[in-house]
């Protein structure tokens, strides 16, 4: 199963992100530490599905390791493939690394990561995620869009923060056009939005670009960025077209 992990320590993984964990983990509850529960992870993929019950844990549930436990009685983990890690560098009894597996996925991907699952298990929860339109993959420009040559196609659907010529966007928006040609992407948001300067978003420069944009009379909800320029670029693999933006 291919991988692409992110090298750096990531202190924004959250809920719903998949991850690769590698390492040691004391269980220090234990009243020896010594003949503490030791839990070895070696290229352990898994999905974080909750952070909330303790603070700086993630409760992850794994598909090719099945060494934990019930998360206490989460109803996604079966018998023994969750359980709780600390964020990386917040405990001294985790000697290991979580990393957010960096992909721009298909169904069929997804599918596959989620077939190791217990088939034991009565309630498939995986499907519904597998099908959830708000179902996110964190994408990085450099180790995603360069290095594996990812583009981003028309109607494809992201999620992104950035400031770019004097424009700030935060949240959902719809893949127009480009991609190529310096990399630049023309992009629909969910509403018409003005730059400090007072400039408003636009129509695009094509024709083919008046209609998805929304144009009228010269205004429309459209912007060029550049994925480079972003704080956070997220994709959206079961979602295609404008129809969450409405």
């Amino acid at each position: 199963m291919k991988k692409f992990l992110k090298e750096d320590i990531d202190p924004d993984l959250m809920e719903g992100d998949f991850v690769v964990v590698n390492g040691v983990f004391v269980d220090e509850s234990y009243e020896s530490y010594s003949k503490g529960d030791i839990k070895t992870f070696k290229d352990a993929l898994g999905v974080i599905i909750e952070q909330g019950l303790f603070e700086n844990y993630h409760l992850i549930k794994f598909f090719n390791w099945d060494n934990g436990s019930d998360g206490w009685e989460n109803p996604k983990c079966g018998p023994k493939d969750c359980y709780y890690l600390p964020k990386e560098g917040t405990n001294t009894y985790f000697k290991g690394s979580i990393k957010l597996s960096h992909k721009k996925p298909t169904i069929d991907d997804i599918s596959d990561i989620f077939s190791s699952l217990n088939e034991n298990q009565e309630e498939d929860w995986w499907e519904h995620l597998i099908k959830d339109p708000n179902q996110k993959i964190r994408l990085d420009y450099y180790e995603d869009l360069v290095d594996k040559d990812i583009v981003l196609e028309p109607g494809d659907n992201i999620e992104i923060m950035t400031n770019q010529d004097g424009l700030k966007i935060e949240g959902d928006a719809m893949i127009v056009d480009g991609g190529d040609e310096g990399g630049y992407y023309l992009i629909r948001l969910s509403e018409i939005l003005r730059t400090e300067d007072g400039e408003h978003t636009h129509c695009g420069d094509k024709q083919k670009h008046r209609e998805p944009c929304e144009c009228e009379l010269g205004t429309g909800k459209c912007w060029w960025v550049h994925p480079s320029h972003m704080d956070k670029l997220y994709f959206y693999p079961n979602r295609k077209g404008d129809y969450f933006l409405k």
